[in-house]
């Protein structure tokens, strides 16, 4: 798993390798997408974890794998309230709002690994 051995939390590792698949495959809006397309905020953080898409269950952070996906969108849901109070914390219409750029998104990012950090 891309979450090993790094020296910080496993939900931290999560979300430096989720912003680099976003740097790497770019960023995408109204789909989780993939390696050819991008990805949304979500999508790259389900596919940094290396579990596919379909065993993900957010009402049921069960699996190791599944609570450190919760709680890495918990942190950018709770680093996007801080920033923009009138979209709530729901991640999928922060990240499909439109007019949303990607500097928008990676900053997101660089706040909620710092939150993780400081936690």
């Amino acid at each position: 798993m891309p979450f090993d051995g790094t020296g910080v939390s496993d939900t931290t590792a999560l979300l430096i390798e989720a912003k680099e698949i976003i740097v790497r495959h770019g960023w995408r809006q109204r789909s989780r997408g993939n390696t050819e397309t991008g990805f949304c905020v979500a999508g790259a953080i389900i596919y940094a974890s290396g579990q596919p898409y379909e065993l993900f269950q957010p009402s049921h952070p069960t699996t190791v794998v599944n609570r450190t996906i919760h709680n890495a969108m918990s942190v950018v849901e709770r680093a996007i309230y801080k920033n923009d109070r009138q979209l709530g914390q729901h991640l999928a219409k922060w990240n499909d709002e439109s007019g949303r750029t990607v500097d928008e998104v990676f900053a997101v990012f660089d706040e909620a690994i710092s939150d993780s950090i400081s936690s």
